[in-house]
């Protein structure tokens, strides 16, 4: 890990003097190898803070409809679960192990490219075959608070995700805590978390795309999908 810092002798990282930033990238680098080998988590570090933003002017602030939530995690978590993410992506892409038709969060994929195939299977039913299209769609409204913890990580292990990546994970879901900051700067007692994903974390996204592919697949067995969705992949 490189911290870039200011070559005129400034401050580089806020609050920190930049001399100090070559002794304190070692020391970030040796926690960032503990974290990952030995699935350790600093317990500051395993209670989130959530701060509730409003999306859109309510008279009735009790709905929690009209707020999105901010989770705010430390940026050295932040940095490996990153580098988790971009080495487990790699991997699973190599393998092809994603069904053809998850576009979200996956690079050479657009939804826009879904969206036009859905389009012309409707012309072409419509048109040629005089058939209807049925087109079954799915709200994944708050998708990623709802993932039971251990069901993700049997389906991680059959992904191929194990070892010291497992474990990681594993320690980090194990014992998560939030706590909610309010307006007034104050915060809410600890509340302990059973499921869900993490929002905010940079695995996320990738862990829910594991989460929900095997749905997919069992679709293709039995002949629902979507026609020439393979055909442009060059991979």
């Amino acid at each position: 890990m490189i911290l870039v810092t200011p070559e005129d002798g400034t401050t580089g990282t806020p609050s920190i003097p930049d001399e100090l930033d070559t002794s304190l990238g070692k020391r970030l680098l040796e926690l960032i190898q503990r974290m990952f080998e030995e699935a350790y988590i600093p317990d500051v570090w395993r209670t989130a803070e959530v701060v509730p933003i409003l999306k859109k002017d309510s008279h009735t602030y009790t709905d929690m409809n009209i707020y999105r939530t901010m989770r705010l995690i430390p940026s050295i978590m932040k940095l490996l679960c990153a580098m988790l993410t971009n080495r487990i992506q790699r991997r699973l892409e190599e393998r092809k192990f994603f069904a053809p038709e998850q576009a979200g969060f996956r690079s050479r994929e657009e939804c826009m490219s879904h969206a036009l195939t859905l389009i012309e299977v409707a012309q072409r039913r419509f048109i040629s075959d005089q058939q209807p299209a049925y087109v079954c769609f799915i709200d994944f409204q708050k998708a990623l608070d709802p993932v039971p913890h251990e069901a993700l990580f049997l389906k991680m292990q059959r992904a191929g995700v194990s070892g010291k990546c497992l474990a990681f994970f594993r320690a980090l879901y194990a014992d998560s805590w939030m706590r909610i900051q309010l307006g007034d700067c104050s915060r809410t007692p600890s509340i302990r978390i059973h499921r869900g994903l993490r929002r905010g974390d940079p695995t996320s996204p990738l862990l829910f795309k594991i989460f929900i592919n095997d749905l997919l697949n069992i679709c293709r067995q039995y002949g629902l999908e979507v026609p020439w969705i393979d055909c442009g992949d060059a991979r």
